[in-house]
Parts: C-alpha cells; sequence; structure tokens
C-alpha cells in the first residue's frame, strides 16, 4: 500500500513503519519521540507528538485498516522545525469532521472523535484526504523556540 498520490508532503520521509499490531504502535510512539527529540522539540512537546502518533494510530486500527490490507503505515517527514507524521490506510469509509471540537461544543456526539479533537489540540496542522477506500492523516507540527530565542 502506498499513500495517496498528488500530495504536498514538506521534507523528505525521515522513516516509515508498516503497523500490524500493538506492539508496532508502541514502536511508532518511540520513532516519534526519537525523531523530536533529533528536531529539537521540548521533552513536553515530544510527549504531546507521541500521544498524538498513539491516538492517530489506534484510531486506524479501530476504523478497520487492518481488516482491509492487514496493516497501515505511518510515515515521518522531517525538516527542522517542522514535523510531519502521516497514516496511510486502507479502511472501510467513515465520516470525519476535522471541526469536531466545535460540533462538540454545539452538543454534538460526545462518544466519538474525542481523539480528533486531541489531536487537533496537539498538533498545529491536521490535513485528511480520502480516494475510495484509502485514508491518509497527515499532522504537522512545528517546534516552539524557546523563550530567550524570542
Amino acid at each position: 500500500m502506498s499513500c495517496l498520490q498528488n500530495r504536498s508532503g514538506h521534507g523528505n520521509v525521515h522513516k516509515s513503519l508498516e503497523v500490524r499490531d500493538r506492539d508496532d504502535i508502541l514502536t511508532a510512539m518511540q520513532m516519534t519521540r526519537t525523531l523530536a527529540e533529533e528536531l529539537g522539540f521540548s521533552a513536553e512537546e515530544t510527549l504531546f507528538l507521541q500521544l498524538a502518533t498513539e491516538e492517530a494510530c489506534t484510531n486506524a486500527q479501530n476504523y478497520g485498516a487492518l481488516e482491509h490490507s492487514g496493516y497501515f503505515e505511518i510515515k515521518w517527514r522531517a525538516d527542522a522545525p517542522t514535523i510531519e507524521i502521516v497514516i496511510c490506510q486502507e479502511s472501510r469509509t467513515f465520516d470525519v469532521d476535522l471541526s469536531t471540537p466545535a460540533a462538540l461544543a454545539k452538543g454534538g456526539d460526545v462518544t466519538r472523535g474525542r481523539g480528533l479533537v486531541l489531536i487537533a489540540g496537539i498538533m498545529d496542522e491536521l490535513h485528511l484526504a480520502r480516494s475510495g477506500t484509502r485514508v491518509e492523516l497527515t499532522m504537522r507540527k512545528t517546534r516552539k523556540l524557546p523563550r530567550d530565542a524570542t
């Protein structure tokens, strides 16, 4: 499986991983940590990036990515000071409203979509692209400058 075409990735693919089970999700979290540290993200930012990675991978797993191909792919791109994490999957169709925080605030379904709220709160950019059963979630975060540098 390859990620969707005609996308505007930033930076070069630093690493990629085929995720087949929970252990692979833990490996993905560690790979996020390693790259974030290499890019100079703070310990707090790195922890939140790992959390976003875990949540995005769990969502892919829960929405049937493993049912179709047996795995989904996660890719990391680096263009200092920005990290880009891309989840590529084939899965059953589902509706996602990336304005979920607003929908929840208006009394929407609070039993679903909280993971995307969490991810949106952590990342600077969040994009979802679909083509048939292929789904690609792109998350970007730019490292904050140290206080003494501003």
